[in-house]
């Protein structure tokens, strides 16, 4: 009984700290430990180590931690999340709780900490922390009341995730910041009482056209007030600053004149910014710290100082392609979030999709193009092979460095320097079904798919001839398609498991999938199969394993097809490849020989052999290799 006492006492222990903080992970027992999966690096794949602590002392004197490295070649999102996840969720459902952690780093520098894979909705959520001293253990505690830097950025509050993620240094490649930093103790943690800092707040109103008497700092902090906070210019240098007592923790604000007869305007795209969730109201945006600020002095309108900034405009065609109903998306590259965090607009329906962001001078990034919302980004475009992809990085296309305001013009698709992308083309593609192997009773049989929005009988097929084939020719754009067939209007339809040759699972759905670049007749497959169905009379046979054998199997240049000697008379086969297509075959064949069959000019692969004799049948795989 004392012993399980003990045992007991000692868990509590690892689980909880003597001040009551709960422990997520300390790496110091199994409950408490994991691994972390590297990203966006050489490292790609691999997982992190834990190790001795490298510098015990000061706040941290654990025996074990968690190492990052961040090799030469990291991209500016290089990172690692946990792998797998901790035991303990981190549930920020209690009122005022922080997540902290323990970091160190031989370089002053930052931390960003990604929550993700909520279990009750929450949105994915990431903040970046200052670690401001080199080479000794320093403790980040990250507020889940603010919004989060990216995506919806709703704060982390109230949900409850089972993902950690860490990136030391976010924005910065390798070639900037290499190095192996350390971690330790992630922890929930009571916040303490709110605090004030001291906000130094400045504006260069040197590029303001107008006229206007004084300028104002209205915000989240003074219920955006029109004249509660004046800034002053008293040597006249068109720089306006007041310094202001101001509640640690995230504010919006922008600047105004003369009491809201004019106020900055921004776009939505701009790194200073958030936009409220209605996207009503885009306003400055900044996490206060515990101690006293002073923020760099802006241009009006600007996140940049006067002079030190470019404007992009990326202009993109898309007369060639139907555009997804959520619409285009400029993403990745580190600086351009996930599909649709940077939506492009068309507002006169021409087909030639907009966007402008404001960036310092000097900005490079790689970047790509989507048409939709795809958090796996399938639907991005694909560039491979032409002169504007980069193989190196995913294939994306990479903009700047810039020095002045730049107008970019490409098509969706395409490595072009103007936006006359072509007319929309449309070809005839004729899809195709044998019902023969399907018992139940149906009425009718239907194409559903992302091209026409899975409809329920959209698309009918007919069987005009009675064969048991059932067609439907349907015109489509150039692209691919996800769709399968379905019976009576979703009465019944073809259902996978996943990893077939002709099929893609897309979270808890798994469809058919095909690519359109031509006018095509499609083979005719078996319903819920990507083969055609076993050859005709099937279904009145005896399916036997004992007909023939194979060899070699694989094979390269050819095979031998052994009969069974103990058949009686002649015996058939054909040969299948895994679209249903007959590639050879022989009707008539002496139960007595041994067919040599060349597949030297078959293209490598898998393959389905079927033998028949007399009322029985047999069907082998046959691999095909060079």
């Amino acid at each position: 009984m004392k012993k399980n006492l003990l045992l007991a006492l000692m868990y509590l222990l690892i689980q909880f700290d003597v001040s009551g903080q709960q422990v997520i992970l300390n790496f110091e027992a199994d409950s408490t430990s994991t691994l972390f999966q590297y990203f966006g690096s050489g490292l790609d794949g691999q997982f992190n180590k834990v190790v001795n602590n490298p510098a015990p002392g000061g706040i941290n004197t654990s025996a074990k931690v968690g190492e990052f490295v961040k090799p030469a070649d990291a991209q500016v999102w290089a990172g690692a999340f946990s792998n797998p996840n901790p035991r303990k969720p981190i549930n920020l459902t209690a009122t005022g709780s922080m997540v902290c952690v323990k970091v160190w780093l031989d370089h002053v520098g930052s931390v960003s900490l990604k929550l993700e894979a909520s279990s009750t909705g929450g949105a994915d959520w990431i903040q970046t922390l200052p670690v401001s001293k080199a080479k000794e253990w320093v403790e980040l505690c990250f507020d889940p009341k603010l919004p989060g830097l990216e995506g919806e950025k709703k704060p982390a509050a109230g949900q409850i995730y089972a993902r950690v993620v860490l990136f030391f240094d976010f924005g910065k490649t390798g070639a900037e910041s290499a190095a192996t930093s350390y971690f330790d103790d992630i922890l929930l943690s009571a916040t303490s009482a709110p605090t004030t800092a001291n906000v130094t707040f400045s504006v260069n109103m040197k590029r303001y056209t107008g006229t206007f008497n004084t300028v104002f700092v209205s915000g989240s902090f003074n219920n955006w007030s029109a004249d509660a906070n004046p800034l002053q210019d008293p040597d006249k240098d068109s720089i306006w600053t007041a310094t202001l007592p101001i509640t640690t923790g995230a504010i919006e604000y922008k600047f105004q004149v003369d009491k809201w007869k004019d106020q900055e305007a921004f776009r939505g795209t701009e790194t200073c910014t958030a936009t409220t969730p209605d996207g009503q109201f885009t306003n400055r945006y900044k996490v206060i710290p515990s101690s006293a600020l002073v923020l760099d002095t802006v241009c009006w309108n600007s996140c940049y100082a006067c002079g030190t900034a470019v404007l992009i405009t990326v202009n993109l065609g898309t007369q060639h392609i139907p555009v997804a109903p959520t619409g285009v998306f400029i993403a990745g590259g580190g600086n351009f979030g996930a599909p649709g965090d940077f939506p492009l607009k068309d507002p006169d329906k021409d087909g030639v999709y907009s966007i402008t962001f404001e960036r310092p001078k000097g900005f490079t990034s790689f970047y790509t193009f989507t048409n939709g919302k795809c958090p796996d980004y399938s639907c991005k475009e694909n560039i491979a092979g032409q002169a504007c992809a980069n193989p190196d990085n995913y294939n994306d296309r990479k903009m700047g460095p810039f020095t002045k305001d730049t107008v970019l013009n490409t098509c969706f698709d395409r490595c072009t320097d103007n936006t006359n992308c072509g007319a929309l083309v449309k070809r005839k593609v004729t899809f195709r079904v044998n019902m023969s192997a399907y018992k139940s009773s149906f009425v009718n049989v239907y194409l559903s798919g992302t091209f026409n929005n899975w409809s329920a009988n959209a698309n009918v097929l007919k069987d005009d001839d009675l064969d048991n084939i059932w067609t439907t020719t349907v015109e489509l754009s150039e692209g691919t398609y996800e769709y399968k067939f379905q019976l009576d209007g979703w009465s019944a339809q073809e259902n996978f498991v996943g990893g077939e040759a002709c099929t893609k699972t897309t979270g808890a759905f798994t469809n058919r999938i095909a690519t359109v670049s031509k006018d095509s007749i499609f083979p005719a497959v078996c319903f819920n199969a990507c083969t055609a169905c076993a050859p005709t009379g099937v279904n009145s046979l005896e399916r036997v394993d004992h007909l023939f054998r194979i060899s070699p199997n694989p094979a390269n240049n050819e095979v031998l097809l052994q009969f069974n000697q103990a058949l009686d008379g002649q015996v058939e086969w054909e040969l299948y490849d895994m679209l249903g297509r007959v590639q050879m075959s022989s009707r008539a064949v002496s139960s007595l020989e041994t067919a040599r069959v060349s597949v030297a000019e078959l293209p490598a692969g898998l393959f389905w052999v079927f033998v028949r004799s007399g009322r029985q049948i047999d069907v082998k795989k046959l691999v095909v290799q060079h």
